[in-house]
């Protein structure tokens, strides 16, 4: 008889419109104690297998067509099986027979359909920082976010975050936007630094001092510590600036 119920549930699958169709299958053990299939359990089991079968790098899932949070109880351990799963990337919505299964004995089977929408692992700051602080690996988080809602001058590679210093104070647990970050000062007013001036032709080095802080590749003023005169340079080092020429700021 398995083989007649296997055939009438499979028929059950929902179709879309140009659909990406998949004949997909998965089994995820359910926690041993309270053996009980949750509409959770379900939703990351169809979520996992839209991922395998292309619709997003990482995807959230949600059923529609049922509410009770608890699908099925049982006094043994219950495993979820997934088959012809579909889905349509133009309209986020998925359809899929369920199983509910012990060992490999079916004792439920249920059409289910519902919505789908890709994710992207956003940078959190775990905690407030001001400016001055430089963030480093161990200050920061990763949360899902659905794509769409994520802002186009959110940060997401978290390489771009590391080594900064929020321009002003950050609060935590939120996307870090691009203008609330900047290189971190590596001169302060005050110092002494080595002015040099390059061409092809001369290469001119002096003493000067900082009269601004500033990160690597800005432009500050220095006072010339022989003549007096101000002049603008670019930062090159903690402790050197060139004069009257760009500089590459690795």
């Amino acid at each position: 008889m398995k083989p007649v119920l296997l055939g009438m549930i499979l028929s059950l699958a929902l179709t879309f419109s140009q659909a990406n169709a998949t004949e997909s299958s998965s089994t995820e053990v359910i926690g041993e104690g309270d053996f009980q299939v949750t509409l959770q359990d379900a939703e990351k089991a169809i979520a996992h297998l839209l991922e395998e079968d292309g619709a997003a790098d990482i995807v959230s899932a949600t059923i529609t067509n049922y509410r009770n949070p608890t699908l099925y109880r049982h006094k043994r351990p219950l495993s979820i099986g997934v088959k012809t799963l579909e889905f349509d990337d133009a309209t986020g919505r998925w359809s899929a027979n369920l199983f509910i299964l012990e060992d490999e004995a079916v004792l439920s089977a249920m059409p289910v359909s519902g919505r789908y929408e890709e994710m992207l692992m956003v940078p959190i700051i775990k905690h407030r920082m001001h400016n001055g602080d430089i963030i480093t690996a161990e200050d920061l988080d990763q949360i899902a976010y659905a794509a769409d809602r994520v802002r186009k001058d959110t940060i997401i590679d978290v390489r771009k975050i590391i080594g900064k210093t929020p321009r002003r104070l950050i609060s935590k647990n939120r996307p870090v936007r691009v203008d609330e970050l900047q290189d971190p000062d590596v001169l302060a007013k005050g110092n002494m630094v080595h002015m040099r001036y390059h061409t092809p032709f001369m290469k001119i080095s002096t003493i000067g001092e900082a009269l601004e802080d500033g990160a690597l590749g800005d432009q500050i003023r220095v006072k010339n510590h022989d003549s007096g005169t101000i002049i603008q340079a670019r930062i090159s080092s903690a402790n050197e600036v060139i004069v009257g020429s760009p500089v590459h700021v690795e």
